[in-house]
């Protein structure tokens, strides 16, 4: 059963190698498109690292891991580079993106001192991973202590920059708007947590037992078969993400310098004491002017704390005012109504209340009598 549960490990890396090919054979609108099918094929091949270090399973494991923990830290590098790009306005530069790579240089370089030194070799006995907080951890030599410090600190380096992305996407859980597109971001966002935590049980693994860097290895392939899952299902969730994160920057940088919170207070009294929901023809435009701001910096403090537009929040106004007057003024009849909350006209009324309501001005108010009586 242990050996069947190990092999299910190594499932991460024949799935990264797989998605890896078939991207590769995908025509590409975008260098990031190359960059993804490296990302993802550098990461199959660190989680077979993982896989081979926890598990002992494949005889002189040992060199096969020191070999690829450089491509380890590349395969960390190139996930969170491709996010970068990925949200980074074409015109910005990113030719800095380099310096996230340098980790990678540094443990190669790291990993070739036996070959220049006489004193070191690759022995399995060295070489071969232990927990940190392991009496054969603290028997070895300080440079084979320092090589298998490496895996923690890939850990911590994976986490950090997984978390960075994790942060910039943060703002998608404070979008109100309920459409597909920010219930597939937020379901990624998941995934992208549980890969998260993945690091956090591998770096606890590599501290304490190989049975914490296992569970790290099935909640990472976990969520990359669900961020797959998504992509499969929606192909254009990236391009969709880009636009996203453009709007949302867009959209704070409107309203950046202003007081929100004074000027939802403004519009609320506009709404609730001056009634100017019921003003006939009001457009975004006239109250924008009313308040002091832009219509564009209006339109973001509504979308951002309110999760409407501007019509939408009107007209939440104006039906639970018509309710009101349904029910407390039976004489009104329903055109006389629409007009008082500043429709336009009654069947437009009737098209809107149905559709918040479900059902029609009349229904309503012959239903709430009934109920009364």
């Amino acid at each position: 059963m242990e050996d069947l549960l190990n092999l299910m490990l190594f499932y991460g890396f024949f799935l990264g190698i797989t998605l890896a090919i078939g991207h590769l054979s995908l025509k590409k609108e975008k260098k990031s498109g190359y960059l993804y099918t490296v990302s993802i094929f550098t990461m199959g091949l660190c989680l077979l690292n993982m896989a081979l270090y926890s598990t002992r399973m494949i005889r002189y494991y040992e060199y096969y891991c020191t070999a690829l923990l450089p491509v380890s830290y590349f395969a960390t590098a190139s996930q969170y580079v491709r996010y970068k790009i990925l949200i980074t306005p074409g015109d910005q530069h990113t030719s800095h993106n380099w310096s996230y790579y340098l980790p990678a240089i540094i443990v190669f370089f790291i990993i070739l001192i036996p070959a220049l030194n006489s004193d070191l070799d690759y022995n399995p006995n060295m070489i071969r991973f232990y927990p940190v907080l392991n009496s054969e951890f603290k028997e070895l030599q300080l440079y084979y202590k320092i090589l298998l410090l490496l895996y923690p600190l890939l850990s911590i380096l994976h986490f950090i920059l997984f978390s960075l992305s994790l942060i910039d996407a943060s703002f998608i859980w404070n979008r109100k708007n309920s459409h597909q597109n920010l219930i597939v971001f937020k379901s990624l966002y998941v995934c992208g947590l549980l890969i998260c935590l993945s690091s956090c049980f591998a770096f606890a693994g590599c501290l304490y037992s190989l049975n914490l860097v296992k569970a790290g290895i099935f909640i990472g392939t976990t969520g990359m078969l669900l961020t797959y899952i998504f992509a499969v299902r929606y192909p254009k969730f990236s391009i969709k993400l880009h636009e996203e994160v453009q709007r949302y920057r867009y959209m704070k940088s409107k309203i950046k310098g202003l007081d929100v919170i004074e000027i939802i207070g403004k519009l609320e009294h506009a709404m609730k004491i001056e009634r100017a929901y019921a003003v006939e023809g009001i457009t975004i435009r006239d109250m924008a002017t009313e308040l002091g701001v832009t219509v564009h910096q209006l339109s973001e403090i509504l979308n951002n704390h309110m999760g409407k537009n501007f019509n939408s929040y009107i007209n939440s106004y104006r039906i639970e005012e018509s309710k009101k007057l349904l029910l407390e003024k039976p004489e009104m009849s329903i055109i006389v109504i629409s007009g008082d909350v500043g429709f336009s006209s009654s069947s437009m009324f009737s098209t809107i209340f149905s559709k918040i309501e479900g059902l029609s001005p009349r229904e309503f108010r012959k239903i709430k009598n009934i109920c009364k009586k």
